[in-house]
């Protein structure tokens, strides 16, 4: 009976380690950002890395992934996938700030 109990324990703790493992490799692919941006700066658009992005900086979406809190200064209603953010299941459109309001 020992054994058994042994082989129960083992098992469960490698299905565990797995479980874990694969969680931890889903948390670092979203935390690691790899691709460029188009970045405003000083009247000047550069291309930079995603981990080089600051506040401040205005930013030119492209369809594609951009791992960015941010605010629409212009646009026509981007549909945008905050799942991992909200947990919400479809994209939702935004709405670019009203200008008359004066702060982000």
């Amino acid at each position: 009976m020992a054994i058994v109990q042994t082989v129960v324990r083992v098992t469960a703790g490698l299905v565990v380690s797995c479980f874990q493992y694969y969680s931890d490799m889903d948390l670092y692919r979203l935390m690691v950002s790899e691709g460029t941006v188009e970045v405003l700066r000083d009247g000047v658009v550069t291309i930079v890395d995603h981990a080089n992005v600051v506040p401040g900086d205005i930013v030119r979406l492209t369809p594609g992934l951009a791992y960015f809190d941010m605010a629409i200064l212009q646009g026509a209603g981007p549909l945008l996938d905050e799942s991992a953010l909200t947990g919400e299941v479809h994209p939702v459109a935004k709405k670019p700030l009203d200008p008359a309001n004066g702060h982000l």
